[in-house]
């Protein structure tokens, strides 16, 4: 199918119904994205591939093209070699999210970490944002469960290794948020309960309130990091990186730090806080990817 036969970037066919006011707006963006700067038709909406979505690309683009969804070579490649290391390791990554999902946060959280994890500057870019202590980025990974301590599927969406000032060992796990909701289930057992009783991450009766659904996958994600903490000997953190109108998940940070024994183990970063950090450091490298990064996921200002 042409140019000339696509439904148009913001044709009603093209979105969602059941999307709020915000999320409407983040899909309309990627459709945008994908047809003025991509230059490539929609795809598939997922679950009903008799019609087509704006935020999806098209099979036969990504076929041709297969580093379409990856603002650089470095995300892309870190994505194709994550994707086999993750069932290698029994783990799960949905890969038609990753390689045609414009408005997923999964390929987005490649778009960051993967794109620059690499980059020596972004260590500074880090330390400023995330962790004053961490002096330098050895290591970024995305999709990785670096210990099995807590019995399930729970996992960073990426996770930095790195070194602070004394020279001792400090990670930070990420949970990445662009549209998508925390899972509202409600998981807890008796694991649960026994990690967070023993942590010194959480003051006494956390278990019982961060079970809740509003908190729940930020409590999974904790008590990972807890437990990684005590698996590498490294000093831990967690960090949800999202867009600043992302209201429901900085509420949710909140939520969570008033049963943390020390609310600075878990921060609020928004994508826009992270663009304009790299923008404004003076590497050639950060800049170029705060232009291409901060075209595909930052919302222009409504007029």
């Amino acid at each position: 199918m042409g140019e000339e036969q696509w439904p148009q970037w913001d044709a009603a066919e093209l979105q969602a119904k059941s999307d709020s006011t915000r999320v409407a707006r983040y899909r309309l963006h990627q459709s945008w994205y994908r047809q003025h700067v991509l230059g490539v038709g929609p795809g598939e909406r997922p679950g009903r591939r008799s019609s087509l979505v704006g935020n999806t690309l098209d099979r036969d683009a990504v076929r041709q093209n297969p580093r379409l969804n990856f603002v650089n070579d470095a995300a892309y490649e870190s994505a194709l070699r994550r994707a086999d290391e993750v069932q290698l390791e029994g783990g799960t990554l949905e890969a038609e999210r990753l390689f045609h999902n414009l408005l997923s946060s999964m390929p987005m959280c490649f778009n960051v970490f993967g794109a620059i994890g690499h980059v020596p500057a972004f260590g500074e870019v880090v330390q400023q944002v995330m962790d004053p202590e961490m002096m330098s980025i050895d290591q970024a990974v995305c999709e990785i469960t670096p210990t099995p301590a807590l019995g399930d599927r729970t996992a960073f969406d990426a996770m930095l290794r790195g070194t602070g000032a004394k020279g001792n060992a400090r990670f930070i796990g990420i949970e990445t948020k662009y549209t998508e909701p925390f899972s509202p289930k409600v998981y807890d057992n008796d694991r649960y309960q026994e990690v967070t009783a023993g942590s010194d991450w959480f003051v006494d009766g956390a278990g019982e309130h961060l079970k809740a659904t509003a908190t729940n996958q930020l409590w999974r994600g904790l008590m990972l990091a807890s437990l990684t903490e005590s698996a590498e000997g490294a000093t831990g953190s967690y960090v949800v990186v999202s867009p600043a109108d992302d209201i429901t998940a900085q509420d949710a940070v909140a939520q969570t730090q008033r049963w943390m024994t020390d609310s600075s183990r878990l921060r609020f970063v928004s994508l826009e806080t992270l663009v304009e950090t790299a923008a404004g450091h003076g590497d050639p490298a950060l800049a170029t990817w705060a232009e291409s990064f901060g075209r595909r996921y930052i919302l222009p200002p409504q007029s």
